[in-house]
């Protein structure tokens, strides 16, 4: 749920965030916002192989924690790389390296029976539905009229929660 929250959130905002902060014309918002995933994806593969090795060698749960308060901190100076799309970019590879390992944890197989694994991912899967509910419902409705740099210092400031709690809850096998 906290992974889907933030990834949803950071799609939806940037699309609100180019025609008024980096002056994208409305013709070419989804253009702009490919091109940051496009650019983005690269970070993302890079990160997700190098993230098995650091389940590893830091374990869990620093992996997770260190994910989340990172990319908090890329979600915080997204708003402030304008009016320049190239350090959007930038962060946004940043973030993506930064947020990758949240992605891609073994908890399933570390902490479920073996037998109850496919209903821990249909439960996961419930998680990402309720996630999209919350940023959308929730978090985009809650920073409505906020500017940008508000609404990213707020979802900067979950994603530093989050962080906290998988710090204090997650136990390494």
């Amino acid at each position: 749920t906290c992974f889907t929250i933030l990834a949803v959130y950071i799609n939806a905002m940037t699309v609100y965030m180019l025609p008024k902060l980096f002056d994208v014309p409305d013709d070419e918002i989804g253009t702009a916002s490919s091109r940051l995933i496009y650019f983005s994806m690269p970070f993302t593969i890079v990160a997700t192989i190098g993230a098995s090795a650091s389940y590893e060698i830091l374990g869990r749960k620093t992996t997770l924690a260190c994910s989340y308060f990172f990319s908090g901190i890329a979600l915080y100076f997204i708003p402030y790389t304008a009016p320049s799309f190239f350090w959007l970019v930038v962060l946004r590879c940043i973030h993506a390296a930064c947020f990758a390992p949240s992605a891609s944890y073994p908890l399933v197989n570390d902490y479920v029976v073996k037998s109850y694994r496919a209903s821990a991912i249909a439960i996961n899967g419930i998680g990402v539905v309720v996630g999209e509910l919350l940023c959308m419902g929730v978090f985009v409705k809650f920073t409505e009229g906020l500017s940008q740099y508000t609404d990213f210092t707020i979802i900067a400031a979950v994603a530093i929660a989050f962080s906290a709690y998988f710090a204090y809850a997650v136990e390494d096998p």
